[in-house]
């Protein structure tokens, strides 16, 4: 039910008034053919409810005008069997103000629900880097889509020192509001953790830690964190179950960063892994959730890793922000703009910027 609210809510407002002003004709011919012992009044709320919620307080009235007509024209019709000549007038009436109530009822709670998004996307964007880092040879591209208004996908892009930067992502089991609180606590236990240049298996452990620990044991977290040290040309990582980042070479190659342990949240004493990769001209880093790889077509088939990566080889010549913007063209070609899930798409290009 809440996925067919949500698709509803993505049809242009036209269609939507046009189907409401259906939904009305067809409840107007019912109401005009069944019995006049049977009433079928409720289903005038129907086109009204949708054009209140969905395209807004005018829209409601409007219906809510022209359905109270259509109504009154019907009982009209049929009025010949009340015992006074004023009773479909009084009739009309009500059915009117009930009408007005209701759709002015819908439109101010819709008006509340998108106050309260709003500031919820305001709050959660809070959560999320205000600015990216700048580093003479590192360039970084960001894309952040929830699915709904707040999202379970979480990342991070933190200045360790001029030569270091750490990159952290994160994917909570589901979306929506539980996903986004639990993003919150580990947007706070990330920068406490990473004090002192701490190591990535080191950060993990504290934030399966803080999972565990915090009434959170029944949510499961994804999670990778990188440190790129520009002085050492490497980068050093942990991965706690995320969908592996990849290293794309120019000669082609990908490298998949998929060393160390289970997603956080599922064992009390977490251990990972730790390793060190060698990063070189050129090189191109994609750090994504699986919103990317997971977009489908209308045949139900996958993006996958494949394509993903196929893209951004052949892409490798652009910029960081060429290659975001060419990776979520291309997906969105082939699943037409419809994501079932949170997205988050990092691009970093290392190499001389002059």
């Amino acid at each position: 039910m809440e996925g067919l609210i949500k698709n509803i809510g993505r049809i242009d407002k036209r269609i939507i008034a046009a189907i409401a002003f259906l939904l009305l004709v067809i409840t107007g011919m019912l109401d005009f053919y069944s019995d006049v012992q049977l009433s079928i009044s409720i289903f005038y709320l129907l086109p009204i409810t949708i054009s209140a919620w969905y395209i807004g307080r005018k829209s409601g009235l409007f219906f809510a005008l022209l359905g109270a007509a259509v109504w009154s024209l019907n009982d009209y019709i049929a009025s010949e069997g009340y015992r006074h000549p004023v009773t479909p007038y009084w009739n009309a009436v009500v059915m009117l103000g009930i009408f007005l109530v209701v759709s002015e009822i819908l439109s101010a709670l819709r008006k509340s629900v998108n106050l309260e998004e709003q500031l919820a996307i305001r709050v959660q964007k809070g959560l999320l880097p205000n600015e990216i880092p700048v580093f003479d040879s590192l360039q970084i591209s960001v894309k952040w889509q929830p699915l709904s208004f707040v999202s379970g996908d979480y990342y991070d892009l933190v200045k360790l020192d001029d030569n270091k930067l750490g990159i952290c992502i994160a994917d909570v089991a589901g979306h929506g509001v539980a996903a986004s609180l639990l993003m919150s606590n580990i947007q706070a236990a990330f920068h406490v953790s990473i004090r002192n240049d701490s190591s990535p298996e080191y950060v993990c452990g504290q934030l399966n830690t803080v999972i565990r620990h915090h009434g959170l044991a029944d949510k499961f977290v994804s999670f990778f964190y990188g440190i790129i040290d520009l002085d050492d040309k490497s980068i050093t990582y942990s991965n706690a179950g995320h969908p592996p980042p990849f290293i794309i070479r120019n000669n082609g190659t990908s490298i998949p960063l998929d060393k160390g342990g289970t997603m956080l949240g599922i064992v009390e004493e977490y251990f990972s892994e730790c390793e060190r990769v060698e990063i070189k001209e050129g090189d191109v880093v994609i750090v994504y959730t699986d919103g990317i790889t997971e977009a489908k077509n209308r045949d139900q088939d996958l993006f996958g890793e494949d394509k993903m990566i196929k893209c951004v080889r052949e892409h490798t010549y652009l910029d960081s922000q060429e290659i975001n913007n060419a990776l979520l063209e291309q997906i969105g070609n082939f699943n037409a703009h419809n994501y079932d899930d949170d997205y988050t798409l990092l691009i970093l290009k290392y190499g001389n910027l002059n």
